[in-house]
């Protein structure tokens, strides 16, 4: 996946760690999270669960079981696995974009 390269100029969003989680476990493969730049929402991972790292994770019990790092800003699973905050952010704002343009159609 490419990122445009005015987005990589600008502050890289990480996962927002506060009083109350800053992601969270919605269904499935998918989590709702909250940035540090505001924008919060659901991303939907099952396409993105490919390769040994992320193989198990395809068992939602084992997929649901995520935490937030302090170290890395993203969510990490026991396996150590973790997908990069930039991934999240872009493929949350993606699905949430071709939502909108679903419902446009529809609605229509």
């Amino acid at each position: 996946m490419l990122f445009d390269r005015k987005a990589l100029a600008e502050p890289v969003p990480h996962i927002f760690r506060q009083c109350h989680p800053a992601a969270q476990y919605v269904d499935q493969f998918r989590i709702r999270i909250r940035f540090n730049n505001g924008d919060e929402g659901v991303v939907d991972l099952a396409d993105a669960l490919w390769g040994p790292m992320f193989e198990p994770l395809k068992d939602p019990a084992v997929f649901r079981r995520f935490e937030v790092s302090d170290v890395m800003h993203t969510v990490k699973w026991e396996n150590d696995a973790d997908l990069a905050p930039e991934f999240l952010h872009q493929k949350m704002v993606e699905q949430s974009d071709a939502r909108e343009r679903e419902n446009v159609v529809r609605d229509g």
